[in-house]
């Protein structure tokens, strides 16, 4: 009897690593057409990351793995080996999504007023959990996008995406003059607060202003003038 073994790293082609023959009435039974062949190892995935392999994916081949831009790496070894027997090591560290504080700030609020449930993960300065609530303020001079009023303080939440759910921040604006008007305004700003628009009612050659208030009001109504 005699049994064949592949070095590390190698295999025969049914998967195993030791084959064994033997010897009876001067006959070999068994199979005798053996071959070692390389072990084939499966491009590894690893959750919220993305996977490098420079050398390949053979015994002994090392592959290193990058957070993506919604997630950080908790722990500090970002790499896996290829192990003899066909399999990667399990990672020592792991990706986990996150909500930034740049997303918060994209939406227009005041930083001193961020109010969140929980900590940071590990105190970094700039990755929330998910899961987690945050309540905030608007910027001044604006207001929260899914309110009729003047309503600055907003409510969002760290989607499992890594995306902040909830409304933004928008500019206060003055609502638009009437239909009849069209065309006898000037307006460049779209109604913003602060700059004064020029209009001028229909058939009547004066020009008149008027100042988009901090309340979202016109300080001159746009009146129609009698014929």
């Amino acid at each position: 009897m005699c049994t064949y073994t592949c070095e590390a790293g190698f295999m025969f082609e049914n998967s195993q690593k030791t084959v064994t023959v033997q010897c009876l009435n001067s006959h070999w039974i068994g199979n005798m057409n053996l071959a070692c062949q390389t072990t084939q190892y499966v491009l590894p995935k690893i959750e919220q990351a993305d996977v490098n392999c420079p050398n390949g994916t053979n015994y002994r081949d090392r592959c290193i793995f990058r957070c993506r831009n919604n997630a950080i790496m908790i722990g500090q070894i970002n790499y896996i080996i290829c192990e003899e027997n066909g399999l990667w090591t399990l990672p020592k560290a792991f990706c986990q999504i996150v909500c930034s504080q740049e997303g918060l700030l994209a939406l227009n609020i005041s930083y001193d007023s961020i109010n969140c449930k929980v900590k940071r993960i590990y105190d970094m300065q700039t990755s929330y959990p998910v899961s987690i609530v945050c309540r905030l303020n608007c910027f001044r001079q604006y207001r929260a996008s899914q309110m009729q009023t003047l309503h600055t303080k907003i409510r969002l939440v760290c989607s499992d995406d890594g995306v902040w759910i909830g409304p933004s921040c928008i500019p206060v604006t003055c609502p638009s003059p009437k239909i009849v008007y069209i065309g006898s305004y000037n307006c460049t700003n779209g109604f913003e607060i602060g700059p004064s628009y020029r209009f001028q009612c229909p058939g009547i050659a004066q020009h008149k202003y008027s100042l988009c208030k901090k309340d979202g009001t016109w300080s001159n109504r746009f009146q129609r003038s009698s014929p």
